[in-house]
């Protein structure tokens, strides 16, 4: 019987002495596109002390007039590796893209989708206890197919095309909160 005791009572003062670390999570959004003219969101939760798990939503349903226009609706999950501790300092991210777009610029219109991968780079600034400031830049190859048509009303179909591209995926700059 004592024995029994000896060992719940070394049982609970381990489980006393494990170090717990609380989940943190944050949102966000990025100035960049929020001037480009998208409305953006971003939330993201910390699995470990130095990983964080991104999910950033862009939607653009605006037009500004026959001519044209940019529509888009994008989603990028992805992780992020922390420098020093997770939501501070120095960060290497990697993503997965699915974008839909329909824009339209002069004469001629492109209806499609993106996907692919991207990486990225990036800092953030501690400005106080729950806001920091995100500066990231990133790049990737995607998979794009598109219809082109003519920039009008019920424009005339041309073509369709499909290649692969090098492009830039990430030029933020954001305001976060951690909750």
């Amino acid at each position: 019987m004592n024995r029994l005791i000896t060992l719940q009572t070394i049982f609970a003062f381990g489980l006393l002495s494990v170090k717990c670390h609380a989940q943190n999570y944050s949102i966000g959004s990025s100035l960049t596109a929020s001037a480009l003219g998208s409305l953006n969101i971003e939330a993201s939760g910390a699995i470990s002390g130095k990983v964080s798990f991104h999910l950033p939503l862009l939607w653009a349903p605006f037009q500004l007039n026959e001519k044209t226009k940019l529509k888009l609706f994008a989603l990028q999950p992805g992780a992020r590796w922390w420098f020093w501790h997770v939501y501070s300092g120095f960060f290497a991210g990697t993503y997965a893209t699915y974008a839909r777009f329909n824009a339209g610029i002069y004469n001629y219109r492109h209806d499609g989708y993106a996907f692919g991968v991207s990486f990225s780079g990036g800092y953030t600034k501690m400005l106080t206890r729950r806001w920091n400031i995100e500066i990231e830049l990133g790049g990737g190859l995607f998979y794009t197919k598109y219809d082109l048509f003519l920039n009008e009303l019920c424009g005339e179909y041309l073509s369709s095309t499909s290649n692969m591209m090098l492009v830039p995926s990430k030029v933020n700059i954001s305001f976060v909160y951690i909750l």
